[in-house]
């Protein structure tokens, strides 16, 4: 009798997460909820070399390094175990890990927030010098200080996020924010990516951050995140208290503004000329928010219906053109709007929504030439229509497209739960791939898990091409997220 030996590889699945992220409780999560084993790794022979200068202040973590391949490939597709790592977005480790398909989640957090965890841990462990300097056990000189340690994680972030942004169909991004909020619908997004079943229950064994309230680390005190919960309605989003008033920074603090690319469209340079600034995002994911924000400035106005598109419309920060479809709403599981046979399905045959000689028509109504914020949920579906239809009559446009979890939806406010909340989830995910169809060129996205972090309100002012606002810290007024 002959034997026929066959190699069996079993698959394995990457957590890549930034350092104070809460990557080791949600690894450990991942894992009983699958059913499989994990592991971090960090013995010395998974590094070929050392990471540069950029990631130096983040060595204290043995997996901080040029990571070796054949041990990257083992963390992508062997051993099925869930493996946790901190590799850095170098150029070698970039290239081992996208030489391969399987899926990547990739976890982040605050670079302010994660130095202010570091600043309260360390304190506690007396390993902080007097002039805030990280004290290593590792034999590594100098001991970087915190403000090195909050760049580098900055770095790690950026550099995989844009690999992210060019991989979105290998790398999800998840966030540590987006976790505190619904931490159960966060870990099943990742399992559904890794296309992992789910055969345990979730249960919030999960240990937050205590934050020991240590005036040393109060520099690097991020604000909280900023929900009010009142019972079992759901969260709303507040503009961080350093945006609530606008006001004009002085020209020598404003620094250059960064250029949109190529087919990015800005003010023209012809005065009085026309732009539009369009919001797009799906019912309940922040875009309120986002145009309140976009209207705050002095050179944007708000374009709004003077007369109702529809008998049953409510809204008055929202406009969309005489003759545009009923578009569904929010209301039925979101079916009327993103399910089978709804309005995404046919959207590119509203004709109305997509013509630019309406939106201009509008505006000069309203008596003003210059920029306008114009919103409404059903225009997430045909970004590529509108961009060309006003390109045609030579009207400048941005996008601006707003998401939200799925799993965050205010399930119980509008009895989303149960199969209903799973039919948000599917849902949402056939608008968003419509969506992506429709996308208009150099679309900025903007997470709804991100409002509560300035940097994010000043990236959307440098693609908008605004001016930025002076950061003030007065009470917050409660916004409602729609």
């Amino acid at each position: 009798m002959s034997w026929i030996l066959v190699a069996v590889t079993l698959p394995a699945w990457l957590l890549l997460a930034n350092p104070q992220s809460s990557s080791t409780a949600t690894m450990e999560q991942l894992a009983k909820m699958a059913g499989l084993a994990s592991k971090q790794e960090l013995s010395h022979d998974i590094c070929a070399g050392a990471p540069g200068d950029r990631f130096y202040a983040l060595r204290s973590h043995s997996d901080m390094c040029e990571g070796v391949p054949s041990v990257i490939d083992k963390w992508m597709v062997g051993a099925g175990t869930i493996y946790k790592q901190h590799l850095p977005p170098t150029d070698k480790n970039i290239d081992v890990l996208t030489r391969h398909d399987e899926p990547v989640v990739l976890l982040t957090r605050d670079p302010r927030a994660s130095t202010h965890g570091l600043c309260e841990r360390m304190l506690s462990e007396g390993k902080l010098t007097k002039d805030d300097r990280v004290a290593w056990e590792k034999p590594y000189r100098p001991y970087p200080t915190l403000t090195q340690s909050e760049a580098a994680m900055r770095d790690w972030n950026e550099g995989w996020e844009k690999v992210a942004r060019e991989r979105g169909d290998q790398f999800l991004v998840i966030t540590f924010e987006a976790m505190e909020t619904d931490r159960e619908g966060v870990l099943q997004k990742a399992l559904r990516h890794w296309g992992i079943k789910q055969v345990n229950p979730f249960v919030d064994v999960h240990s937050r951050y205590v934050n020991a309230s240590h005036s040393r680390c109060d520099a690097w005190d991020s604000a909280a995140v900023l929900l009010a919960s009142d019972g079992h309605t759901a969260g709303k989003a507040l503009l961080p208290l350093a945006l609530a008033v606008p006001a004009r920074l002085p020209e020598e603090q404003r620094g250059p503004m960064v250029q949109p690319d190529q087919h990015s469209v800005s003010l023209a340079a012809e005065a009085g000329a026309l732009r539009l600034i369009f919001v797009q995002g799906l019912p309940r994911s922040g875009t309120t928010l986002v145009t309140d924000f976009i209207r705050r400035h002095a050179e944007v106005d708000l374009m709004f219906n003077s007369q109702r598109a529809h008998p049953w419309d409510k809204a008055t920060d929202e406009f969309e053109p005489v003759g545009a479809k009923d578009y569904g709403g929010s209301r039925g599981c979101l079916n009327p709007m993103c399910g089978e046979g709804g309005y995404a399905g046919r959207s590119t045959h509203d004709a109305a929504r997509w013509n630019c000689k309406a939106y201009v028509t509008q505006a000069q109504m309203q008596g003003a030439n210059g920029t306008f914020v114009v919103k409404h949920p059903a225009m997430l579906l045909g970004g590529s229509m509108l961009a060309e239809s006003c390109a045609s009559i030579g009207v400048s446009t941005s996008f601006v497209r707003v998401t939200r979890s799925a799993a965050q939806w205010e399930g119980h406010t509008y009895g989303c739960t149960g199969k209903c909340r799973d039919k948000i989830i599917s849902n949402t995910e056939h608008c968003l791939a419509i969506a992506d169809e429709h996308k208009a060129p150099s679309t900025m996205t903007v997470k709804f898990e991100d409002f509560d972090q300035l940097s994010m309100w000043r990236a959307l002012e440098e693609h908008l091409d605004i001016e930025q606002v002076l950061p003030r810290s007065p009470p917050c007024t409660l916004l409602r997220t729609t």
